[in-house]
C-alpha cells in the first residue's frame, strides 16, 4: 500500500487551534512546520458570530498568517445557501451577530422584521425575548427557518 502525501488541510479554528483566548499548542511553530512541508491550509468554523476579517486578525494574533480567501465560516455557508435559493437576495429576519449579518448583506440580503423570505439564526450573545418572539411568530406563519449551526451544546 502506498500513501499519498498530504497536500492540503482544512482546519477547524474554535476549540481546535484555540480555546477561548488561549492557543492550543505552539501555533507559530506548528504552522512554520506545515509551511515548510508545502502543505496548503484553509480554515473553517461553525461559529457564525465573527466575520472573515475578524478571523484573519484572530489568526494573526496567534502568530498565523492567513488571507481572507483561506477562511470559511458557517455564516458564509449560510449566505451562499440562501443565495442559491434566492438569487436576487431579499429581506430576512436575523437572530445572530456580526459574522452572519455581514455575510447576508454582502450577498444581497437585507435585515428586517416583516415580510421576510427566511428566519436566519446563529449564535447570538445578545439574544432577547423580543428577538425570540419575532422569530417564533414568523416561523409559525410559515417562514422558512435557516440555522447556521446545529451544534446542540449551544
Amino acid at each position: 500500500m502506498t500513501t499519498t502525501p498530504i497536500k492540503a488541510m482544512i482546519l477547524d479554528m474554535d476549540g481546535v487551534l484555540w480555546r477561548a483566548d488561549a492557543p492550543i499548542g505552539n501555533l507559530p511553530e506548528i504552522f512554520q512546520e506545515i509551511a515548510a512541508k508545502g502543505i496548503q491550509v484553509a480554515y473553517a468554523t461553525n461559529n457564525s458570530t465573527r466575520t472573515v476579517d475578524q478571523y484573519v486578525k484572530r489568526l494573526a494574533n496567534f502568530g498565523i498568517s492567513a488571507e481572507a480567501w483561506q477562511v470559511t465560516t458557517s455564516a458564509l455557508a449560510t449566505a451562499r445557501y440562501l443565495k442559491g435559493h434566492f438569487p436576487e437576495g431579499g429581506p430576512v429576519y436575523l437572530v445572530g451577530q456580526d459574522g452572519i449579518e455581514k455575510a447576508l448583506l454582502e450577498n444581497g440580503f437585507t435585515i428586517q422584521e416583516k415580510d421576510v423570505i427566511a428566519v436566519v439564526a446563529g449564535m447570538d450573545n445578545y439574544l432577547t425575548y423580543q428577538k425570540l418572539r419575532t422569530a417564533t411568530l414568523l416561523l409559525r406563519a410559515g417562514v422558512p427557518f435557516i440555522g447556521t449551526n446545529p451544534d446542540r451544546t449551544f
